[in-house]
């Protein structure tokens, strides 16, 4: 069986190709082939890319081809992306008489508000998903379009750095987009002046353009292919197509610039391409700086981080540029340039930031309301229908439902706007609790896995806390030593003053009385300087010891008073005053040591019962998923059949419409009549209020 694909530029047949193995070219290459003659004749399957983009006369082509030579086409677009250029809606109709597949699980972001916001999004509720990302940050709202532009470059300065300087992965990692290629030509111009600033460019020479324009090109610089040459066809090296994002790596002086890119192979490898291009190719617009695209030119890009400036961006050209990236997307919008002069004027300048946010999301939103999809030329050309009283449904049209049977259509009663607001609710709501319900579960699991390990966390705590007790009792130790130290020193201080003071009573006495006892006046003195000595030395070896003996007693409740495991032994007095005496101390580590095996206890209990306690909240957060998953499948099954009534039965949906309109107020009609026979039943049962009548 022989595949090809088909997609509308060629960097996106590219990456077709490489990404599926499907060889691909371009729809002009395909209806070309179809002039010529050769058409499909050999393909049995054609995969058409994004075909939501493609114009309803070249997918008559391609599918009246088709059905010549029995080739069969998969048709792969979102209609919520860029619309034709042409006339468009044809695929979105093909989908819909055939029944086409529809694929329901976001695979690209990673971050659960931002795949919450694109599914409210999908349901048509655009204010509500633009009013997700705003409370994690994602929404820049500035007030002129140059304040804008100057905070989006400052955050894309900021963010490049994380790339390390490697501008390859500043390529692969983070891109700057834009609705219009004015904005995109005046981001492209502040990020190489950045660059240029921050000394990273090189060699740079300035091109003349058509038109008076000028491209400057550095060495260092990022730039955008902006034609198809396809080398290879006549071994002239690589093919160098529109799209291609590269780096300029030389420039020559004869003004010719090399360019290098990279492609990612088959089997997850990076291989690096290159080629030269005349100053003619450049002259004639071969490239563009690249930093910077329009949105429609990143169809099919994927990368890390997307930086969107959102002023004139519908809401088919800012679904692709908030879809782009894996990790984050930020868009920034310019409330002045949104609003029109009639509101500014009523409600003046924003008064802080946070107004200054909500205006402009309001005037984004105004403005986003007003795009429609693509429709087909003949339902644009077919007059609609006047509004019939209710009747009787035909026998042969399909049967549904009524509107009103709770049981089969259970949010039947609801209006338009209020079940699209509803759903995106509870798209919000189902996402949010899906996402805690993960992460709960993985809490679960890890508490359950630290429950069941050697040595216990208990076991651990035990062995930390006796480390502490161990160095707490150690300083206690010490300071037992400095207190006997200290009371030797004492002692000792106490024997010398009793002998000085002894020696200082002889000094009284005659010489004759000194020799007759054996000593002398010289001798007296010399024994009165020892014990004085040694007197101030007892004294000031206790007043150190003491003074040591305290700071170590300090030191050892405070290893234990600051430490972790305080908690754990507040009943042996681990928060009340350190013990003057030492040993006394020592007995409340000894006694804080014996815990340490029902300590180790309650940890382990503990743990269990917070892995047991974890477990339970996730299967919790799980049912409560799933059934608001329920809820979002029951509005969203609503929707696709108030759809198939105005498809299969317009004449039904138009009965519907009315008598759901109708029901609110025949509610209130009927509410207003039940409470006024209340009040007249209850008047007529007061005393006295009998009515009386006479001849």
């Amino acid at each position: 069986m022989t595949y090809a694909g088909a997609s509308l530029s060629a960097v996106a047949a590219q990456n077709l190709y490489e990404e599926s193995g499907i060889p691909s070219r371009t729809v002009a290459a395909w209806l070309q082939r179809i002039h010529d003659g050769d058409g499909l004749t050999g393909i049995d399957v054609l995969v058409l890319d994004a075909a939501a983009m493609t114009d309803n006369r070249s997918m008559a082509a391609l599918l009246t081809e088709a059905a010549r030579t029995g080739t069969k086409v998969i048709a792969i677009g979102d209609p919520q992306q860029l619309q034709a250029i042409g006339l468009g809606g044809g695929f979105t109709e093909v989908h819909r008489l055939v029944g086409g597949e529809t694929l329901g699980d976001n695979r690209r972001q990673k971050d659960a508000g931002e795949r919450a916001a694109l599914e409210i999004w999908r349901t048509g509720v655009r204010e509500q998903a633009l009013n997700l990302p705003p409370d994690r940050g994602c929404i820049h709202a500035t007030d002129s379009a140059d304040d804008a532009r100057r905070s989006l470059l400052t955050a894309w300065n900021e963010a490049r750095t994380r790339c390390g300087g490697d501008t390859y992965d500043m390529l692969e990692n983070l891109v700057v987009l834009a609705a219009r290629n004015h904005d995109a030509a005046l981001l492209n111009a502040g990020a190489q002046a950045l660059r240029r600033a921050a000394g990273e460019l090189g060699h740079a020479h300035r091109y003349a353009l058509p038109g008076g324009v000028h491209l400057t090109l550095a060495v260092g610089d990022i730039v955008r292919v902006r034609t198809n040459d396809y080398r290879s066809r006549r071994s002239a090296g690589p093919d160098v197509l529109n799209g291609y994002r590269a780096v300029v790596t030389d420039i020559a002086a004869d003004h010719r610039v090399q360019i290098t890119w990279q492609h990612k192979n088959n089997d997850g490898t990076t291989r690096t391409d290159q080629t030269w291009l005349t100053s003619g190719q450049i002259i004639a617009g071969t490239l563009s700086l690249g930093y910077a695209m329009t949105i429609a030119a990143s169809q099919g890009l994927t990368t890390d981080t997307a930086l969107v400036y959102g002023m004139g961006a519908n809401a088919y050209a800012l679904y692709p540029g908030i879809t782009r990236a894996l990790t984050a997307t930020h868009v920034w919008l310019p409330t002045a340039a949104l609003e029109d002069p009639e509101t500014r004027i009523r409600l003046g300048d924003p008064r802080d930031e946070i107004e200054l946010l909500e205006r402009a999301l309001q005037a984004y939103t105004v403005l986003l309301r007003q795009d429609h999809a693509d429709a087909m030329v003949g339902d644009c050309l077919r007059t609609a229908p006047e509004p019939v009283a209710p009747s009787t449904p035909v026998a042969d049209e399909p049967a549904f439902p009524a509107w009103d049977d709770h049981d089969a259509r259970p949010y039947g009663a609801l209006p338009a706007a209020q079940l699209e607001t509803q759903l995106a609710k509870a798209l919000r709501a189902a996402t949010t609790t899906e996402y805690a319900a993960e992460a709960q579960t993985r809490q679960a699991r890890e508490l359950a896995t630290a429950a069941v390990e050697e040595p216990s966390a208990g076991q651990r705590t035990a062995q930390a806390a006796a480390a502490v007790l161990a160095a707490a009792d150690r300083l206690a130790a010490q300071a037992q030593q400095e207190d006997g130290i200290a009371r030797r020193a004492a002692a000792t201080a106490a024997q010398a003053e009793g002998i000085k003071e002894k020696i200082e009573a002889a000094f009284g006495r005659s010489r004759i009385a000194l020799r007759l006892a054996g000593t002398s006046r010289a001798e007296q003195q010399a024994l009165l300087a020892q014990y004085t000595h040694q007197l101030a030395e007892a004294h000031e070896e206790q007043q150190r010891a003491e003074h040591a003996a305290a700071a170590a007693r300090r030191q050892a409740w405070q290893t234990l008073h600051t430490s972790p495991y305080a908690e754990a032994f507040r009943a042996h007095g681990a928060f009340s005053e350190a013990p003057d005496d030492p040993a006394a101390m020592r007995q409340r580590f000894a006694a804080m040591q014996a815990h340490l095996s029902v300590l180790a206890a309650q940890v382990d209990t503990a743990r269990t019962e917070a892995a047991q306690q974890a477990r339970r909240e996730a299967i919790t957060l799980h049912t409560k998923a799933s059934d608001l998953r329920a809820v979002v499948e029951q509005l969203q099954a609503e929707q696709q059949m108030r759809r198939d009534i105005r498809t299969q039965t317009p004449r039904r949906h138009m009965a519907d419409e009315a008598a759901r309109t109708a029901a609110p107020q025949q509610e209130q009609r009927r509410s207003a009549l039940h409470a006024q026979r209340v009040q007249e039943q209850a008047w007529c049962q007061q005393p006295g209020s009998s009515v009386r009548t006479g001849m």
